[in-house]
């Protein structure tokens, strides 16, 4: 079953798209920063002046959108998930850190930090390397619906997997990821058995529903832990590291 799910999901690679094609609808960045600004209004993150979320590093020339589509039994095709990553070349000006400058946990979060002093110096000689990317923005259609059926559900968890399986391609096997995320997505990775180290943890903003988590995870080991894992997981995972992503234009229509 999770093939034939996966027979109707493909992966695009988008990166350097134009501002009217990040706000233009039925386009592949304009539905994905549709639904990133749908999803944070939701969960109070701070977005633009005209309350759309697109910040620096939608501009930035070392941003990609790792985006999957799924085409409906009637032909249609609709924008299922989302991650971008973005190569930094700086830990301390990576977003996922600057998400913690206002938090309200942040005297926690720099004690956390200097605990994790060894960790951060890995992730500063990575970045100075080339090998540290950003993960930003991870959002999935599925999380902005009250009601989310088994067969939502499973179209959902293909996506991600066969995503996450091209963006691993991407960036190669020395490549670390930093992030910064919720509890959701902290459940999904423990429910996949990706091991990563957390640097921090605590409330970023004061309307928050729960902890942020600060952590960093190397991208090749992560991937041959989801390859000796669950069988369907692994098949996932693998068909998205193969095939990997289309380049394709932020401007490209999904319908």
């Amino acid at each position: 079953m999770a093939e034939r799910i996966a027979d109707k999901i493909h992966i695009s690679a988008v990166s350097k798209p134009s501002n009217r094609a990040l706000r233009k609808p039925r386009t592949l960045a304009g539905d994905y920063i549709a639904m990133r600004t749908t999803y944070g209004k939701m969960h109070h993150w701070p977005v633009g002046e005209d309350g759309v979320d697109i910040d620096t590093y939608d501009h930035d020339p070392h941003t990609i959108y790792f985006l999957a589509t799924e085409r409906s039994s009637f032909g249609r095709v609709h924008l299922s998930a989302g991650l971008r990553l973005t190569k930094a070349y700086d830990f301390a000006d990576t977003l996922s850190l600057a998400m913690w400058n206002e938090a309200v946990d942040r005297q926690k979060m720099t004690r956390d930090l200097v605990k994790h002093k060894q960790d951060v110096a890995i992730l500063k000689k990575a970045a100075k390397k080339g090998n540290l990317y950003d993960l930003t923005r991870l959002v999935t259609a599925m999380s902005l619906l009250a009601e989310r059926s088994p067969k939502t559900k499973r179209a959902t968890y293909a996506a991600l997997l066969l995503m996450l399986g091209a963006a691993m391609k991407h960036t190669g096997p020395d490549a670390f990821w930093l992030f910064t995320t919720n509890r959701e997505t902290k459940r999904f990775l423990d429910k996949l058995g990706i091991q990563y180290a957390l640097l921090a943890d605590g409330r970023i903003g004061y309307s928050d529903a729960g902890d942020s988590y600060l952590g960093w995870t190397s991208a090749p080991a992560a991937y041959e832990q989801l390859k000796s894992g669950n069988p369907v997981i692994a098949r996932l995972v693998e068909r998205g590291y193969t095939k990997g992503a289309t380049r394709q234009s932020g401007a490209s229509s999904v319908s």
